[in-house]
């Protein structure tokens, strides 16, 4: 009996431990559990003091880059709405600024920026700060730019030079070659072997330079592209596995369009599957008179439709940056000088009579379906008057301009160019006859157009021009970049693409348009909107002797006043 007792306490001795045990460690489960919970807790709430921190310098670095591009300062401190939270941001320049040359000698300024912000959720705080690289590029140093999205679809073979970039997509084909000698195309969206207007595949041949080679390849067509795809290769294509093994190796197997690009054009080519990134573009209010400007100079008249000088700061408005800055301005007919006292025109000749060099022409514009009148500038006699702009910027507007009435600057006797010139308008623009041609005693000069819409005249233009009517034109001499406005393409509506960005007004048939240059298009026309038609008595399409002008490799060669655009490139992160 004893011995059964001492087997029954030994027992409940034992089962005492082990429930004793086994508390213990559901207690210590329990802490373990509770102490996981609460650092979850923490993790999660640093994790969206992260994001409100991240949040904060991503709108800090867009903001920079639109100041830049814009000609603002750059932000030093701002606060944003991140998820319903204010977090405040800070922005400071940091380093020496450098130049950067790339393998086609384009030259980039960089200049380091420190963008630091607090994310705090729930008393947690997390600090992100981030060296970047704001990258600075003349935009007349891409042989095409563009804000929208970039149509080339010419009719005759083309073969351009330079770089090729879109803050959109790119769509691409030829009636015969395109051929692009290029280390640089570049599509933030995506790359199409189709029409915009229309869906369907372009047709022709596309080639491409390969990175680092003389080599180039076919971006094939619907036709040219052995694999069953949409329109041929291109964003679209997603690869062919043919045995369907999960590789791409084997014979018949073709890689998707992010590898097969890369492989065929070295990093030529690079989309959004690649990480291509926007650049940041000044916008159209830069060419306007006056921008809102909170604190401006100016205040506008609904009324009359002027802008009435106020004391300073109390205003709503300031002058345009380039109006602000022109060292020649031409109001409706009138020239000021950067003070804004009217000019008196010398007498050039010796005849005793005031040589102006500005008169006002009536002419008929078929794809705007109407007469349309120019402020004519003879910049010949503008050389001669000794009134040529010191820094090279003729600002030039007819203030009656609209969409209705597209009335613009004509630019005449420019073949040989005083200086250096850049011409801005909010209004188009029109040049006749050779610009900026040069000869052996007068040579070209750096020189720009930014206007609304950029329209060429042949020599042989002289104001006949009659409703059902196209004159014919002769070979004419553009040396000029150029910031024009276009019109988006839609369905059954194709804007003419980057073959008709200048815009033309004459039959062309078998004569050369000469144009070397930049060609840009970062905004959508607002006065000169009548759409792109073919034929008729609205223009035939010349041949297109175009190309980049190399020469504004060299920052020394730009034309003055040239716009930037702006990137940036992520040096340094650090959270803690």
């Amino acid at each position: 009996m004893k011995t059964n007792a001492r087997r029954k306490g030994s027992a409940l001795i034992t089962a005492v431990f082990v429930i004793v045990t086994m508390l213990g460690l559901s207690i210590g489960l329990l802490y373990r559990s509770m102490a996981d919970t609460r650092e979850a807790a923490v993790n999660r709430e640093l994790i969206k003091a992260t994001a409100y921190a991240e949040g904060a310098t991503e709108a800090a670095n867009k903001l920079l880059l639109t100041s830049l591009a814009n000609y603002l300062p750059a932000p030093t401190t701002g606060a944003v709405d991140v998820d319903g939270h204010s977090v405040t941001y800070s922005v400071a320049a940091v380093g020496a600024q450098r130049v950067e040359t790339d393998a086609q000698g384009v030259q980039t300024i960089i200049q380091p920026y420190r963008i630091s912000a607090d994310g705090t959720s729930n008393g947690l705080n997390k600090h992100i700060e981030k060296i970047i690289d704001a990258e600075k590029t003349p935009i007349f140093q891409f042989m095409a730019f563009y804000n929208p999205d970039l149509e080339m679809l010419p009719g005759p073979s083309m073969n351009l030079v330079g770089r090729v970039f879109s803050n959109g997509n790119i769509y691409i084909g030829s009636n015969n070659t395109l051929t692009l000698n290029s280390e640089y195309v570049r599509a933030v969206g995506r790359m199409y072997r189709m029409r915009k207007d229309d869906g369907t595949a372009s047709l022709g041949t596309v080639n491409i330079r390969a990175k680092g080679s003389a080599n180039y390849y076919s971006m094939e067509s619907k036709t040219q592209f052995s694999p069953a795809s949409v329109e041929g290769f291109d964003t679209k294509f997603v690869g062919l596995d043919a045995n369907h093994d999960g590789d791409y190796t084997d014979a018949g197997d073709y890689k998707n369009w992010t590898l097969r690009s890369t492989d065929r054009w070295k990093g030529t080519v690079q989309t959004a599957e690649h990480g291509a990134k926007q650049i940041e573009t000044p916008s159209v209010q830069t060419t306007q008179m006056y921008s809102p400007a909170a604190g401006g100079n100016y205040v506008y008249d609904p009324g009359t439709g002027h802008y009435t000088p106020v004391p300073p700061g109390t205003g709503t408005h300031n002058k345009g940056y380039f109006y602000q800055n022109a060292q020649l301005a031409i109001v409706d007919g009138v020239a000021y000088d950067a003070s804004g006292v009217s000019i008196v025109w010398p007498d050039v000749n010796g005849d005793h009579v005031a040589d102006n060099p500005i008169t006002n022409k009536t002419f008929y514009d078929a794809r705007q379906g109407k007469n349309v009148t120019t402020t004519d500038i003879n910049l010949d006699i503008l050389g001669k008057s000794g009134k040529w702009p010191s820094n090279g910027l003729l600002y030039a507007v007819r203030t009656e301009s609209t969409a209705t009435q597209p009335n613009g600057i004509r630019l005449s006797s420019g073949s040989n160019l005083a200086a250096a010139l850049t011409v801005v308008s909010p209004c188009p623009v029109y040049t006749k006859g050779n610009y900026n041609k040069g000869d052996a005693t007068h040579p070209k000069q750096p020189a720009s157009v930014i206007a609304d819409a950029f329209e060429i005249l042949s020599n042989s233009w002289n104001d006949t021009k009659t409703p059902g009517h196209l004159p014919a034109a002769t070979e004419s001499w553009v040396n000029a970049a150029f910031i024009s406005g276009s019109m988006n393409s839609s369905t059954g509506h194709y804007n003419g693409g980057f073959e008709n960005l200048p815009r033309f007004h004459e039959n062309w048939d078998g004569i050369s348009c000469h144009i070397r240059g930049s060609f840009v298009n970062i905004w959508n026309s607002l006065d000169a909107t009548g759409s792109w038609v073919y034929g008729g008595d609205k223009y035939t399409a010349p041949g297109r002797d175009w190309n980049y002008d190399t020469d504004f490799n060299d920052f020394t060669k730009l034309p003055p006043f040239t716009p930037s655009v702006f990137g940036t490139r992520r040096v340094v992160w650090v959270s803690r």
